[in-house]
């Protein structure tokens, strides 16, 4: 008799879907530090950015990049 699990094969990796608004929180991610030069959570900006749709956090990330510095321009238009 066959073992029942012979005919069945596993995927060869993982696929992972992520969503636009997690890419561009991810950019936000990288390019972020808080004062004592660590990088903030996935978690603390998910919450800070919830609020904003994700269209306009493609404006937000647009202007951000065009500042002079990134970190100062993304507080200043996120209050």
């Amino acid at each position: 008799m066959e073992q029942l699990g012979s005919n069945y094969k596993l995927p060869d990796s993982k696929i992972t879907k992520t969503s636009e608004r997690a890419e561009l929180i991810r950019v936000f991610l990288d390019r972020l530090r808080n004062k004592e030069g660590k990088p903030y959570t996935p978690a603390f900006l998910g919450m800070k950015l919830s609020p904003i749709k994700t269209a306009d956090l493609y404006s937000l990330q647009k202007k951000c990049e065009q500042a002079r510095n990134f970190g100062a321009m993304f507080w200043y238009l996120l209050k």
